[in-house]
């Protein structure tokens, strides 16, 4: 029942497109329409009209039209019949990007951080075929020269200021910079942690050590596929004047921790602190 309601919603929309566009003009649109409402809950389509659902499938047409390569692109705008041909009285927030993984739970976050309550969220995987420019050439390929874009979808509560829908772009944007980081350096986050595990192995002192062979099953967990891994940053432990510092070592970071503040360049264990790093009866 759910599937053949989902199908005539469907429908509805193919036929708008096919009223509004040329045989030839409708393909894509009606693909797009297939790809976006496929995993969409069946609630979620009954909360809009359907010359609301057309006018989304229509403005997200507009926005998959073109992407240069590696490049994400956030739109953020309040619909209205005049320019978009559908209504709401939400901010909508459309973002393309290449797909990988933590995307939707880390935008979600970055949104909460800037206040935003959230109404709405779509995450379609779209299969585009692009040409050199970033133009599309084709939606819903599976060619060998398409490749897997993610299409993400959010509806908040209306903002009218120009300057906090500026900050949402800032912010989402920073937001993918920081998720490809961790994406990419994944795999070395992971050796670095398998190099600590293989010096604290080799700690003479603690090899008979309860807790320290506690402390390293409990590494080893982590390293088997237990964590996500979001930064990493390596220091020295150096003694100086008679305190204890941790002195980061330049270009170490990785992941989130690429851009590294220069208050973490140098930090002063308090008494504690550098007593269990540099006592050896600890």
């Amino acid at each position: 029942m759910t599937n053949t309601k989902k199908s005539e919603f469907i429908a509805r929309i193919e036929a708008e497109i096919k009223d509004n566009f040329s045989p030839a003009e409708s393909e894509g649109p009606i693909k797009l329409t297939n790809q976006y409402f496929e995993d969409l809950l069946l609630e979620d389509m009954e909360q809009d009209s359907i010359d609301n659902l057309y006018g989304t499938i229509i403005c997200l047409w507009d926005f998959v039209q073109q992407r240069s390569p590696k490049t994400p692109k956030v739109r953020v705008y309040n619909p209205n019949y005049e320019e978009h041909s559908w209504q709401s009285t939400h901010t909508v927030i459309e973002i393309l990007t290449d797909d990988m993984p933590f995307l939707v739970s880390s935008f979600n976050m970055a949104l909460v951080r800037l206040g935003h309550t959230i109404h709405f969220t779509a995450h379609p995987i779209v299969n585009i075929e692009r040409n050199a420019k970033g133009e599309l050439k084709a939606i819903g390929n599976n060619a060998a020269k398409s490749k897997i874009e993610a299409l993400i979808r959010f509806e908040i509560d209306r903002i009218s200021d120009l300057s906090k829908m500026d900050a949402i772009k800032d912010a989402l944007i920073d937001t993918m910079d920081d998720v490809k980081h961790c994406v990419e350096d994944w795999p070395t986050m992971r050796a670095r942690l398998a190099d600590v595990i293989s010096d604290c192995e080799n700690v003479e002192h603690l090899k008979d050590d309860e807790a320290h062979a506690e402390n390293l099953a409990f590494l080893r967990w982590v390293e088997s596929d237990h964590f996500t891994f979001v930064g990493f940053r390596a220091y020295d432990l150096v003694q100086v004047n008679g305190e204890t510092h941790l002195k980061f070592q330049e270009d170490s970071g990785l992941g989130t921790f690429r851009k590294t503040k220069k208050s973490k360049y140098d930090i002063v264990l308090n008494e504690r602190l550098s007593t269990l790093a540099c006592d050896r009866n600890n």
